[in-house]
């Protein structure tokens, strides 16, 4: 882990961190089941309600839930090109969620009365364990930096149809 900017706290916010919101982490796409070290990190917890009036107890919201690759190659973002093909390679959670996006997006077309909790929920439990690499030792199950894991569009389309 890079812990040049390391606050060892949650830095999802905004729309990901909205309830009903699935916020997704990014793992490169040529060693897909490990976390970006700038992947996104949850926890945050919500102090105030939607009035502006403090909550008696904070509202915790288990963030990311599911991991997708970035780094592919785009034609219109970033400089670097690390297959060296003539084509930069986009990365981060703004790359990887367009692709977490797409599959769900298949999945909905498998089955179009599918609400988005059911196209969450099937993310989830096919997704590959990731080990969170922001805390010690092997994680079994959620963790704060990759959710549930790395989504699996073939095997979430096999549970949901």
């Amino acid at each position: 882990m890079d812990a040049e900017y390391s606050t060892f706290s949650s830095t999802i916010f905004g729309h990901p961190n909205a309830n009903g919101a699935e916020a997704v982490g990014a793992s490169f796409y040529q060693t897909p089941t490990e976390l970006e070290s700038f992947s996104s990190v949850g926890i945050t917890p919500i102090l105030f309600d939607r009035h502006g009036d403090r909550l008696s107890e904070p509202e915790i919201r288990h963030k990311p839930e599911i991991v997708a690759p970035d780094g592919t190659n785009t034609t219109f973002f970033g400089t670097e090109d690390v297959e060296g093909d003539g084509f930069p390679n986009f990365f981060g959670t703004s790359a990887a969620a367009p692709h977490a996006a797409g599959v769900a997006a298949l999945l909905l077309e498998a089955k179009p009365d599918a609400t988005p909790e059911l196209i969450y929920q099937v993310l989830e439990q096919t997704a590959i364990d990731l080990d969170d690499p922001f805390t010690p030792g092997e994680d079994i199950g959620f963790d704060v930096g990759s959710g549930f894991g790395l989504i699996q569009a073939d095997l979430a389309l096999d549970a949901l149809i």
